[in-house]
């Protein structure tokens, strides 16, 4: 099974930026993440899941998949409109945005976010066992992951399993943390990566889904 592939890919190329201490860095090239763009306040929507998304002002758009969430939210009414990838087991990936707050990688402010959904053979407690399982896993040339805690918190009216993961690594460690709701028989996902100095991060994000995430 591959599900999270391309957040773990993430996950990894922050990890390799962080080859050099990340206080007080700079804005160089090798900091900066190449292929995202400033956006004005701009909201995305999808009519099948029934939510918008609003990335605020002066924030990076590093990727999306308009098939699945746009500005006008056309084409997104159906689920066979959506541009779904199956897994070999026959459960299913979409993909929305990928964003973050800053330019540079390496800042101790900088927060990057990952939205997508998919589904699972199991439980919710089955699925998040997966999903602790995947960052548990050693693989070559990667960082692996501690579960710190899992919890719930309601957000504006829509409750998330919350899970919060630090990486191995003793050197320039950082965390992933997960807030997971049901939707339409999918596992949601918002994902936000951290640096471990950014101790204002988990309320950041708080904020951030209370004031820009509409079910």
């Amino acid at each position: 099974m591959k599900k999270l592939l391309v957040l773990f890919l993430l996950v990894f190329a922050l990890a390799l930026a962080g080859c050099s201490s990340n206080s007080g860095s700079e804005n160089n090239e090798d900091n900066l993440v190449q292929d995202s763009v400033k956006l004005s306040q701009t909201t995305y929507k999808n009519i099948y899941f029934g939510f918008e998304l609003t990335i605020p002002d002066g924030w990076y758009l590093i990727s999306s998949d308009d098939d699945n969430i746009n500005p006008t939210g056309s084409g997104t009414k159906d689920e066979s409109d959506l541009a779904v990838y199956e897994y070999d087991d026959g459960s299913k990936y979409i993909e929305f945005l990928d964003f973050s707050n800053l330019k540079d990688e390496n800042s101790s402010n900088h927060i990057e976010v990952e939205v997508f959904s998919e589904t699972y053979n199991g439980a919710v407690d089955a699925y998040i066992d997966y999903v602790v399982g995947y960052h548990a896993d050693k693989e070559a040339d990667s960082d692996t992951f501690s579960l710190v805690s899992r919890s719930t918190a309601t957000i504006d009216g829509m409750e998330y399993i919350t899970l919060h993961f630090k990486t191995d690594r003793e050197e320039e460690p950082y965390f992933v943390d997960y807030y997971i709701c049901e939707k339409q028989g999918y596992y949601f996902n918002f994902s936000f990566i951290y640096w471990a100095e950014n101790t204002e991060a988990e309320g950041k994000i708080i904020k951030y889904i209370d004031e820009n995430v509409v079910w």
